[in-house]
């Protein structure tokens, strides 16, 4: 399946990404902050709300709150965080306090994994079609990265849909980032000597180290797996 690329990580971008996700589709979200600043943001975050009149009302007599009580029914994700962290306000659905803004960033990162997920396919299939696929050992670690993709799929699948468990989001992004470091060797393994270049395989070697961190640290992750989900002790 092709990737999705979206531009443009506001609430119309983050939902789009998300409810392609759902329905199975690998998803790039490009969003230009925090290397190129506006003049109303104030944070490098996704689905920012940069007024406390942004959502506008929720009545059903006007188009605005019909289009949202829409959104509601076919499942969106924004309406839903929206409406568990409203606030009785002339009817408004706003930004105070940032609660909103905090339980998108949340959203981002505890149940992410698709762009980890989704970041190394195309080097994947690239090296893929250089690989010498007559040798066992490196159709036999072909074979064992494509399932890596495919039982990531599911985990984030799970975790979009709330089937996981709780705290089952940090196994998810451990195995997608540790994926991606995977592929990234991989790849430097097709590539021989060409790794040495300034190229795209050069990049994500290099880069692959940072999955397992900005993934938000494999060693805590497991922690987290531990306790959480496992019940052992600290």
């Amino acid at each position: 399946m092709p990737v999705v690329h979206i531009i443009g990580g506001g609430l119309a971008g983050s939902e789009a990404a998300w409810q392609a996700a759902t329905l199975g589709a690998p998803v790039v979200l490009h969003e230009m902050r925090p290397l190129t600043p506006t003049a109303v943001h104030k944070t490098d975050r996704l689905a920012e709300l940069v007024c406390s009149n942004s959502f506008r009302g929720d009545k059903l007599d006007n188009a605005v709150g019909l289009l949202k009580e829409e959104m509601r029914r076919l499942g969106s994700l924004v309406m839903r965080e929206a409406d568990r962290v409203r606030v009785p306000a002339s009817r408004l659905v706003g930004a105070l306090n940032g609660s909103f803004r905090q339980v998108m960033r949340q959203l981002e990162h505890e149940r992410g994994g698709i762009d980890r997920l989704a970041s190394n396919i195309a080097l994947f299939h690239d090296s893929v079609q250089h690989a010498d696929v007559a040798d066992p050992l490196v159709r036999q670690e072909i074979a064992a990265l494509e399932s890596g993709y495919r039982v990531g799929r599911l985990l984030v699948l799970r975790g979009v849909l709330g089937q996981a468990p709780t705290s089952f989001s940090a196994a998810t992004k451990t195995f997608c980032t540790e994926l991606e470091q995977r592929v990234a060797r991989f790849a430097s393994s097709v590539a021989g000597a060409d790794t040495l270049l300034w190229n795209r395989i050069a990049r994500g070697a290099c880069y692959a180290p940072a999955y397992t961190i900005m993934g938000g640290t494999t060693q805590v992750l497991r922690n987290i797996i531990g306790e959480r989900i496992l019940g052992l002790p600290r």
